[in-house]
């Protein structure tokens, strides 16, 4: 785990734009609830003019985050959101009305994905933590642009191996791959064994790929495909032959390959970030984006509710390195890694990323947005990230911020 805390992030930092006038937070001027964002999927495109985003929310995570072991009060639901952008600069804000999903049942959704449904329209899978159990659940959106749009909820997906499930990728209508962030969670073994775990860095998180019957949820088929500490978010690349996953307390990205037919996962190999990273999401050309906490501290300061506290954001892309760019083996020296992100790297940045960790052979990591997490003109707790490149928009989740930050690519 990262001890220390960098003192050198700016207020914001947006590498494709000034952060003072590329930036914005969305907000719901209605309702308050749009806030404590953890999870953004872009929508698939439909050929409409503007792009479309799905947010799992959750206004009451003060009061119920089993992940990080605070837990007084369940009964407060999340909600999923719609946010359209991109038509002639106008955008909307809309939240799903979920049907015939129980009123007594609490939700309280992490990771969220979507799949094209065999009747049309898209199936959501939502990671649950609910009060009684952890489970996913499944909706039917029919209308994704529809001005009240409605999700019809499915089925309840339950295993007794579910422990904490986190983020999840559809690769079926009845089969996802579902990340595990511990294996002796808080909600079910107590916050000390739960921190004990992640401290010490104990590859107890797991990668499952789950199969299941969509009559009645219930599970068929379970597969442990990669163990990893705290393994957080979860994304497949746009040829489907790559799942990165992240690794919160190593601040680690693994890649797999991914067997098409069967969805057996292999390792590939891992890049090291300067963040704990949180969730992580492909663009459509194959770059890789990861959005995570600098200071892990800080955030659970903002978890416990502590006054004026701040968690900083981080957020990085990652591709693979060219001839030019290979580092050569064993160059560890910090002169050498400066040298090397001043010709390549990450050295517009405020706060670079040779200043906090190793840099790779393989990949070359840059900062795409930084802040301190300041109230007056920051972002915090980056929690997801999507880049629209087509449509020129980077957006980022934070994990107790209100509202969406919504940045313009410029130039």
């Amino acid at each position: 785990m990262l001890a220390v805390a960098p003192k050198g992030i700016p207020k914001a930092y947006f590498a494709h734009g000034n952060a003072t006038t590329a930036c914005q937070i969305i907000q719901d001027p209605v309702e308050a609830r749009f806030k404590f964002c953890e999870d953004v999927k872009m929508l698939p495109d439909d050929n409409g003019a503007g792009g479309q985003l799905l947010l799992s929310c959750d206004p009451g995570r003060l009061q119920w985050n089993p992940v990080l072991g605070f837990m007084t009060d369940p009964t407060p639901r999340g909600d999923l959101w719609i946010y359209s952008y991109g038509v002639d600069g106008q955008s909307e804000l809309r939240k799903i009305t979920l049907v015939g999903f129980p009123s007594t049942a609490t939700f309280h959704s992490l990771g969220v994905d979507t799949f094209p449904d065999p009747s049309g329209g898209l199936r959501i899978f939502a990671t649950n933590l609910g009060a009684e159990k952890a489970t996913v659940e499944l909706f039917h959106l029919a209308d994704p642009r529809a001005a009240e749009p409605v999700a019809t909820h499915i089925a309840t997906v339950w295993h007794p191996g579910f422990m904490s499930p986190n983020a999840i990728a559809a690769v079926s209508p009845t089969s996802f791959y579902v990340t595990q962030d511990h294996r002796w969670p808080a909600r079910m073994f107590g916050p000390h064994l739960s921190l004990f775990e992640t401290v010490t860095k104990i590859p107890g998180g797991i990668v499952a790929l789950v199969v299941f019957d969509e009559a009645n949820g219930r599970v068929t088929k379970i597969t442990n495909q990669a163990s990893v500490s705290f393994a957080n978010g979860i994304s497949i690349s746009p040829d489907g032959k790559t799942v990165a996953v992240a690794s919160s307390t190593e601040s680690n990205v693994y890649l797999y390959e991914r067997d098409m037919t069967t969805n057996v996962l292999r390792y590939r190999t891992r890049v090291h970030v300067p963040q704990h990273a949180d969730n992580l999401d492909y663009a459509g050309d194959g770059t890789l984006y990861v959005a995570g906490h600098p200071y892990l501290l800080s955030l659970l300061e903002v978890a416990k509710g502590t006054p004026e506290a701040v968690s900083p954001s981080w957020v990085t892309s990652i591709t693979a390195a060219t001839e030019a760019q290979f580092l050569d083996a064993g160059a560890n020296s910090l002169e050498y890694q400066k040298s090397w992100d001043e010709t390549f790297g990450d050295a517009q940045a405020p706060f670079p990323h040779h200043m906090r960790t190793t840099i790779g052979r393989e990949h070359v990591v840059k900062t795409v947005y930084q802040s301190d997490g300041s109230v007056d003109g920051g972002y915090g707790g980056s929690s997801s990230v999507i880049v629209d490149k087509k449509r020129g928009f980077v957006f980022i989740s934070g994990l107790y911020e209100r509202g969406l930050l919504q940045c313009k690519i410029e130039g």
